[in-house]
């Protein structure tokens, strides 16, 4: 006897060689449990991933939205228009980068470009803000076959940059770059149609010119763009890790760790170099000044004066949801008991 497994399909395949059993019947016999697994598995799976989707989901205790239509109806059960002003000032700020090009309302798709969908991502800020981000469908586009990864400077090298700042009396800033991606050119050839989060330009065709979010090479296209700017400005990258950046100012020197758009700034004048980042790289700022938090830690100093870094925030955040859940816990086997002693 024979076996043999076909493992495109999953069966098992048992053969005698005279080709007849005992009773004079055919043994070429398939079995089907491998088969018959991996569909019971696979659908669980599915099952699994669809209720994920459709499962509410809630950060520090504030419902979060599915996309633009979720989002309009949970401003009007909330009576506010927290999402709509957050959605609003991801658009003004797309439209302040030019990021689309208007080709006209129910234009159709131009040569060599491919069409693709947008979806609006919510969440809520550690400090309660309410955040939208336009997010375009960049998975329905092929892979390039070059490269799209980009480094970031590591735990280690910020915290390193921070004690030798401390060391040599420097001032350690922080700033956050708004809309990071779209101050670089998108690589790939990809327009839109755009939905009513669009207002006027609903239904309007528009190109991409921007490294929008979503896009394979969004996050590479923004490296080499924050590269030119740092090497514009006189700094270079150190040799020990790429994404701390170095430039002589004299008496000293100045240092940058570059970790997307959230770079640490180690300078006796770090607002000088932020002025720069405004004024020639015309970078939109937020949250500049003397570091408080950066990289999911809390910067602060003890009563002798030392810099110290915890991640106090986040580790009270986690405390107050675990407590949440526990109280909605007991909440439930309180209801749960009282409803069994009533009957």
């Amino acid at each position: 006897m024979s076996v043999a497994i076909d493992d495109a399909n999953m069966v098992l395949t048992t053969t005698h060689l005279d080709k007849q059993g005992p009773l004079g019947r055919s043994c070429d016999t398939a079995f089907h449990p491998f088969k018959r697994m991996a569909r019971t598995i696979k659908v669980m799976m599915r099952s699994i991933h669809q209720s994920q989707r459709a499962a509410q989901k809630c950060m520090h205790g504030i419902k979060i939205p599915m996309g633009h239509k979720m989002a309009m109806r949970f401003d009007a059960e909330n009576g506010n228009t927290e999402w709509r002003d957050s959605e609003k000032v991801e658009i003004d700020a797309i439209a302040r980068q030019k990021v689309f090009r208007d080709m006209g309302k129910g234009a159709p798709v131009p040569p060599g470009h491919k069409l693709i969908r947008l979806h609006v991502v919510c969440t809520v800020k550690h400090d309660s803000r309410f955040k939208s981000r336009l997010v375009a469908d960049g998975n329905s586009t092929e892979l390039p076959s070059e490269s799209v990864c980009s480094s970031v400077v590591s735990l280690r090298s910020a915290r390193i940059v921070t004690f030798a700042a401390e060391l040599n009396d420097l001032e350690v800033w922080v700033t956050d770059i708004g809309n990071a991606h779209i101050e670089s050119h998108a690589k790939e050839k990809v327009c839109v149609c755009a939905g009513e989060e669009f207002g006027d330009l609903a239904g309007h065709s528009l190109l991409i010119d921007r490294a929008l979010c979503g896009l394979w090479t969004s996050g590479k296209m923004w490296a080499q763009r924050s590269a030119e700017a740092l090497h514009q400005m006189g700094f270079f990258p150190c040799l020990a890790d790429n994404d701390v950046w170095i430039r002589n100012a004299g008496d000293h020197c100045e240092h940058i760790a570059a970790c997307v758009d959230d770079p640490l700034i180690a300078s006796r004048n770090p607002q000088a170099i932020l002025d720069t980042f405004a004024d020639t790289c015309n970078f939109l700022l937020k949250g500049s000044g003397p570091i408080t938090f950066h990289l999911g830690c809390d910067h602060f100093r003890d009563d002798e004066g030392v810099l110290c870094q915890s991640p106090r925030k986040r580790i009270q955040r986690i405390t107050e949801s675990f407590a949440l859940r526990e109280t909605t816990k007991a909440l439930f086997i309180a209801i749960g008991e009282e409803r069994s002693s009533g009957t």
